[in-house]
């Protein structure tokens, strides 16, 4: 369960240092209304899975000796954060960055397609929220952001997203 739970704060670390990277590299000068959106949707996404963790950690603390209205609180709590509400951050980074790069010009431009679709894809997560049955389709909507994220990550490290949207994107 330690384990687990440390795995899943460095991720979200790792989620909300990437999300900052792509930020300053799409947008050097100002962010403009897409900036603002992936800014708040890295925001969202890291802090939520990290919110996860603590909820996990406090159901786990709490299991022995809380009330089941406690205990049931807390494991609803770690799965709406870790789930739906996390991919809902993920989402609005995911589409905004794409936008930007679509109208940018960038030399990579796959990623940015496919996220532009993929991005309104993981949203559908939050429809889990009030229809519990989405949630089954949680993995496709990790393994969507996954390639966006390791495809913008190839992008950055071979240099491919060196031109920036323009003010006001």
């Amino acid at each position: 369960m330690l384990a687990q739970s440390a795995l899943q704060a460095l991720a979200a670390a790792a989620l909300y240092l990437f999300g900052r990277g792509l930020y300053a590299t799409m947008w050097p000068d100002r962010p403009g209304r897409l900036g603002q959106v992936a800014v708040w949707g890295n925001r969202a996404a890291a802090g939520f899975l990290l919110l996860s963790v603590l909820t996990s950690l406090a159901l786990a603390a709490a299991a022995g000796s809380a009330s089941a209205d406690v205990v049931a609180a807390l494991g609803k709590a770690t799965l709406l954060c870790g789930g739906a509400l996390h991919l809902g951050g993920l989402a609005a980074l995911v589409t905004a960055a794409s936008l930007a790069g679509l109208r940018g010009g960038t030399r990579t431009r796959w990623v940015f397609h496919y996220g532009r679709w993929a991005g309104p894809v993981i949203a559908v997560s939050l429809v889990s929220i009030a229809w519990p049955p989405v949630v089954k389709l949680e993995p496709l909507y990790r393994l969507l952001g996954i390639v966006w994220i390791v495809g913008v990550a190839v992008a950055a490290v071979r240099h491919r997203l060196d031109r920036v949207p323009r003010a006001g994107d």
